[in-house]
């Protein structure tokens, strides 16, 4: 890996930062299986302590998830404001559903980007394969969203859950 090499080399988060460093430089990986050796019956040669290195490994799947929450309420709050104002409209509610999910999609994808996988790639091909993904979770979303709404005459707060 040379100099590209993740910034941590040791400790029990080193692991999660050469998978994610992989993925960034598109290294392909291969499984080897390979023996455990303990030096004595209690592995007391391990450096494992359990809250620090622990925190180390899911400090990056909290950021995730906390990325995750805060586009779902941004989200959230977008639509119920949208549908409000486009409730005369005849699409009012697909423009709503629509503009809501460009505005928090951004948000999320940024704030992952940047805070979350500090990506390095091309901007323009992740953003390309983002909103591909985005764009079919949106079909579907608007369908179940009709669906809910008209056909199920649901309120919209619980039909956009």
């Amino acid at each position: 890996m040379g100099s590209t090499c993740p910034k941590t080399r040791s400790g029990y988060d080193y692991e999660m930062n050469v998978l994610l460093h992989c993925k960034r430089h598109g290294i392909p990986l291969v499984e080897v299986p390979i023996q455990t050796v303990y030096l004595d019956e209690h592995n007391s040669a391990s450096h494992f302590y359990s809250l620090r290195d622990s925190w180390k490994v899911l400090k990056m799947l909290l950021k995730f998830a906390s990325v995750s929450l805060i586009s779902f309420a941004l989200d959230y709050g977008l639509f119920l404001l949208l549908s409000t104002a486009t409730q005369q409209f005849a699409y009012g509610l697909l423009y709503s559903n629509v503009a809501a999910r460009l505005g928090s999609g951004f948000f999320n994808y940024q704030l992952n980007r940047t805070l979350v996988f500090h990506s390095k790639e091309n901007q323009r091909k992740t953003l390309v394969e983002y909103l591909l993904l985005a764009t079919g979770i949106l079909l579907a979303n608007n369908g179940i969203l009709s669906l809910f709404a008209y056909g199920l005459s649901l309120p919209l707060w619980l039909a956009s859950c």
